[in-house]
């Protein structure tokens, strides 16, 4: 397993940017989506945006997340969010490498927290 994930680190696809960003403390609350761009074409219809911390702590509606027609950003419709409030959530794991570029190396599983403000 182990070496199957250094091949996804080294060789999978790359978050080039993303809003809100990894770590953002002062995120609206009145966020509508989280877009995540890719360096690369992905595989279309496959996904695994993995709840972390509960229902609560979830940011996404959990309807009509997808990528764009060139296949390198990917959109996730959220929730309506909480004020002062933390979330956290999943892009792939181990066992669930579903986000892959088109030559199917799958994402290295990477983890996203931000807080919305006051």
């Amino acid at each position: 397993k182990a070496k199957r994930l250094q091949e996804w680190k080294e060789k999978g696809p790359k978050i080039v940017s993303m809003t809100p960003a990894d770590g953002a403390t002062d995120v609206d609350p009145g966020l509508k989506t989280i877009v995540i761009t890719f360096d690369r074409p992905m595989r279309n219809g496959t996904y695994a945006v993995m709840l972390l911390g509960g229902l609560d702590h979830f940011p996404g509606s959990g309807k009509g997340a997808g990528y764009d027609l060139n296949r390198r950003v990917f959109t996730i419709p959220t929730k309506p969010l909480k004020p002062d409030w933390e979330y956290a959530f999943g892009l792939n794991d181990e066992n669930t490498p579903a986000f892959a570029a088109w030559d199917g190396v799958p994402l290295y599983p990477v983890v996203v927290k931000f807080k919305t403000r006051k």
